[in-house]
Order: C-alpha cells, then structure tokens, then sequence
C-alpha cells in the first residue's frame, strides 16, 4: 500500500475541493425564477372581459428587410388579443419591397406605416425610428421588436400583457434565433440573455439582448428616450433597459407563449452583433459587477478544469496513485456538477442540447470571447457612431 505523504495529501485536496467548488462560482447557479412559472398563469384568458386588455402599440423599424417584413408582419398583425393593438412600422430607408409589402396590408387596422426622411444625420436612424414610432404610439404601452423576428404563438400579444400593470414601466421577454441545430452562437445568445434576465428579476437590469421588449410610452419620453446616445448606431434594446429599468419598475416574462424566435444571423451579422455590443457596453451604467462576475466564472471554470488534468499528470508521471486516483474522480465530479448547473439553467432553454455538447461549448467561451476581442480591437472605433469626424 503506497504511503500517502504531505504532498500528495496537499495536491488531492486542493484538486478536490476546487472541483467541488468551482461549479458553483457561476453566473448560471442564479435560479431565473421566470421559468418556474406555471404557464397557466401567463396570459389573459379568453373569458377576461375586452376592457381589460392594456392597449398595446408594436413599433417595427424597417430598412431594407423587406422578405422579413414580408414573412413576419402577418404574425404580428394577427394575434389572438381581446384589446386594442396597432403595428407601427417605421422605414429607416427607401427599399420598394418593402413598401410594396405595406401597400399589401394597407387595409389592416392594426396596422400604420411612417418613415424617417433622408435627410436625418448625425444620429443613429434606428434609434431616431424608434423615437418616431414611440411618438406615433396610439397607446400607453410600447412593445419593441426586430423585423427578423416573429412571435412564436398567436397569444404572444396576451402574454406580453401581463406586464401592463401598475407596478411596472419595463417588461423583458425572451427571444432567440429560429434555427433548431445549436450552434455556439445561438448558445452565446441565450447565456448571456439568460445573465441579463436573472439579474433584471433582482432588481438590477444593466443591459439586454433580446428583441421582446415592453415599455411604458412616458416613460420613454419623460426621461428623453435616447438622448446621450443617438449618436451611436446600435444598442438600442441595451440603452433603454440601462436607462429606465431599476429595482421597483422591471419584470421578466419567459413561457412560451410571449417568445420571439429571431432569424439566426449570418457570419457578418453575428460579428457585427458582437462588435457593436463590444462598443455599446463602454457607456452602459452599473456593468463592471456583472462583468467581473462573468469573468470570476470563466477563470473558475478554466482553473476547475486544468488543476484535475495537472493532478492527474502529476500522479502518472510521479506514480501518486492516491493523487491520480484523486484528480480522476476530482475531474468526473467537476464535469458532472457543471452538467447539473447548466441542465437547470440555460438546459431549460437549450433542452434539446445534450449535456456533453453543453459543456463544451461553455468551456469553449473563453476562446470565442478572445476572438471577438481581437477583431474589436482592430476595428474602426467611428464606425460604431454615426457621427464621423
């Protein structure tokens, strides 16, 4: 029987207990509370009375998207709600298929169609569309969506509307890409908007990714929408959430029913997304605790991982078969603690995703979140503003 010294005691035990702990150091232990709900009680029942129903205005900003808008503006327009609705689409361009799409339904009551002139500058066009869209609002709740996307259930509409009640000015729903195959984009996507709604739900909403956003109509305007950023071209959904969200005001709504499902971006797409996300954070409020939170769960993760594969080397190449046999089982109780934390977590979201592929892909955040900072830094800093000096 090998005798077991002070070293092999000291490296077991500091394998051990960083794979039993370094699990748990995770953004993605925080419980999103929304997805517990039972789906009965989201929504408004069919036999609620009509008045009851808020008024809701969708405002739809359109440039040149005009198979999008062809595809998803009739599941938007008709949607199964007992109260008054309007779609507001707000063209950031002259595109003649998209026009020619309006005229197609220009017959529909829910629906109102303006622009923004050619002659808007130096400002973000959509950031500028919404502010229009928001003006023309006929109601006192504002629901802000993507062209790209559509609503996965005719009864979106009445799930959104939980969140019109007194005690709330902002409501955060869940969308993600169409596309079943889950690439690591679409897992990028839902983990950090997973990040954003938990930390909505505790009072503390910073930013968001999502394209299903519900607000107050005053809200907006009395705190001046956009001002101190238009000049920036994106981050709309991350600057209103960061502007007017706080602990009393914000709520999150998850079941199926008030989903958005968004058409999964090309390659360019994706790497703009990201690229304008990058810019977009530097002026969002109250981020640097999320942020070094997200990067405490990394260093943990990677740490978790690389001591139990050192444990292990260390017991072969020295013949510590306590030591091996500890790193080994250290190794097996990581992975299987990480699988469990995001099973329960992101996995309810992903639950056609198996385990094994799951944690691959978390363990390979830190690799895409490198790439993404590479091309940041070699980008063109003015071309995230649309002020060009």
């Amino acid at each position: 029987m090998q005798n077991i010294d002070d070293i092999t005691l000291i490296i077991s035990i500091v394998v051990m207990v960083v794979a039993i702990v370094s699990p748990f150091i995770n953004v993605m232990v925080r419980r999103l509370r929304a997805l517990g709900r039972d789906e009965d009680s989201v929504g408004i029942s069919d036999n609620e009375d009509h008045r009851q129903a808020a008024g809701i205005s969708i405002v739809l900003t359109v440039n040149d998207e005009g198979e999008d808008l062809k595809e998803n503006l009739p599941l938007i327009l008709d949607q199964d709600y007992p109260g008054g609705y309007q779609v507001i689409v707000v063209m950031t361009g002259n595109d003649e298929m998209v026009e020619n799409v309006l005229k197609g339904f220009a017959g529909n009551p829910h629906l109102y169609a303006t622009f923004i002139p050619d002659s808007s500058r130096y400002m973000s066009r959509t950031k500028l569309a919404i502010t229009v869209g928001v003006k023309a609002a006929r109601y006192e709740w504002v629901l802000l969506t993507d062209v790209d996307c559509r609503p996965d259930s005719k009864r979106w509409l009445s799930g959104m509307a939980v969140g019109c009640n007194d005690n709330t000015d902002i409501m955060l729903g869940y969308s993600s890409f169409m596309d079943d195959y889950i690439t690591p984009r679409r897992f990028d996507h839902v983990y950090n908007i997973y990040r954003q709604l938990v930390d909505a739900e505790r009072g503390k909403a910073w930013g968001y990714c999502g394209n299903n956003l519900l607000f107050r109509k005053k809200t907006f305007l009395y705190g001046k929408g956009f001002e101190g950023n238009l000049k920036y071209i994106r981050g709309e959904y991350d600057f209103i959430v960061n502007k007017f969200a706080d602990s009393s005001n914000t709520g999150v709504l998850l079941l199926p029913d008030v989903r958005m499902s968004e058409t999964e971006l090309t390659d360019k797409g994706w790497r703009n997304k990201n690229l304008y996300y990058m810019s977009t954070r530097r002026r969002l409020a109250g981020t640097r605790c999320p942020r070094m939170f997200f990067n405490l769960t990394m260093w943990m993760m990677v740490m978790g991982y690389l001591l139990c594969i050192a444990g292990i080397a260390v017991g072969l190449l020295t013949q510590r078969w306590v030591t091996l046999g500890v790193c080994s089982l250290a190794f097996v109780i990581n992975i299987v603690l990480r699988a469990v934390v995001l099973k329960k977590s992101i996995g309810k979201l992903l639950n056609d995703v198996s385990a094994p592929y799951l944690l691959l892909l978390e363990l390979t955040i830190p690799l895409r979140n490198a790439v993404k900072m590479i091309r940041y830094k070699f980008t063109d800093k003015y071309d995230f503003i649309s002020h060009k000096i």
